[in-house]
């Protein structure tokens, strides 16, 4: 809380922080020092509990990216990312962060250390490619939805010899697992040019539902099947004898997914199609693969086995660990194309042919 005197410029200790748990509240001087104003177009988000929010500031001086965490309320941890930023997506769970730059974008978890970045030759595909505003990240971390139009923005309406799509990626490895095509451009003018002016695509809670601020109105998109994709896995270790109940979090699980953790089967309990619960194996201590297979077939469609997605991993004494999620995709699906007219490059989702208009 900073409380200003009777004059324009801010005083040098009049911030100060109230603790409201006590009865009656109290106030005393902030631990940090004033800043009198933000600089360099600050983009911030939370997640759904309000425990993390993060902070980007684009064109100060060092591209700064910052967290406050309620673990911590009396500070920010900041870090200088040089980063560009032009849109920030924070996941629900608070586990991961992606900061959006042009033509690239990387994610960091609560720490702020980066642990995904994409790869950029799935975008060159489409040479005069436009980042839209709007990046949206999976509840659990495990996905990011992008938007984007194959050619640059208008400065007015309409806009033609344009479409407008996303793309969905692994937040862990940057990998394209999926390109939708809408049937109509994002309304996005020239001059909406990152998160402060303008956001046209958000998610629902299981990241099946893709709501679209398009040309017409209002654009419903309903997936057939999210990829699948880990996000978290709480506790992250546990005791060599097995026996850790285990949460895991992330992204188009079904009733029959598989889990195998060190090359053990695990019997898994289906909570939602973004949670699942095990309990772990007896394991050497270390570092352990965590598997996630999905086994549905597609019926109609040509089929290829994902090469596995391997992240190393630091090593424990005394306990399995998975903090950094040893993952290896084991899906049914067909590889990303991109030919215009189709709703996905997969064939697997369609559009709803909602719109409010």
């Amino acid at each position: 809380m900073s409380v200003e005197g009777g004059t324009q410029s801010g005083c040098s200790a009049c911030l100060a922080q109230m603790d409201v748990s006590a009865f009656p509240p109290t106030i005393a001087p902030a631990t940090q020092p004033e800043i009198s104003f933000l600089t360099g177009s600050p983009l911030l988000q939370a997640d759904a509990s309000g425990d993390h929010v993060y902070l980007t500031f684009a064109s100060a001086p060092g591209g700064p990216i910052a967290v406050w965490n309620a673990a911590s309320p009396a500070q920010f941890q900041t870090v200088t990312a040089n980063a560009s930023t032009i849109d920030v997506a924070v996941s629900q769970d608070g586990n991961a962060f992606a900061v959006r730059e042009p033509s690239r974008f990387s994610i960091r978890g609560a720490d702020l250390s980066v642990f995904g970045a994409n790869a950029v030759s799935e975008l060159d595909r489409i040479p005069l490619r436009t980042e839209v505003p709007g990046t949206a990240m999976h509840p659990s971390g495990a996905l990011l939805y992008v938007p984007f139009l194959t050619g640059p923005a208008p400065i007015l309406p309409p806009a033609t010899n344009l479409t407008g799509g996303v793309d969905i990626f692994d937040a862990r490895t940057g990998t394209l697992r999926r390109r939708i095509f809408l049937p109509e451009p994002f309304a996005m003018l020239s001059t909406d040019t990152d998160g402060q002016h303008g956001s046209f695509l958000t998610i629902d809670e299981n990241g099946q539902r893709l709501f679209a601020l398009t040309s017409s109105g209002l654009s419903v998109l309903q997936l057939a099947a999210v990829p699948l994709g880990i996000g978290s896995l709480l506790p992250a270790n546990g005791p060599v004898a097995g026996g850790t109940s285990v949460t895991l979090r992330g992204s188009g699980f079904q009733s029959g997914t598989r889990v195998t953790l060190g090359a053990k089967a695990v019997s898994v309990t289906f909570k939602d199609m973004n949670t699942l619960t095990f309990t772990t194996p007896s394991l050497a201590a270390g570092a352990q693969q965590l598997a996630v297979t999905n086994s549905q077939r597609r019926i109609g469609l040509p089929r290829r086995r994902l090469q596995p997605q391997l992240t190393p991993l630091l090593l424990s004494q005394l306990s399995w660990h998975a903090s950094n999620l040893l993952v290896k995709y084991v899906i049914q699906e067909v590889p990303a194309t991109h030919r215009r007219g189709a709703h996905t490059s997969n064939k697997d989702s369609h559009h709803a042919d909602k719109k409010a208009r």
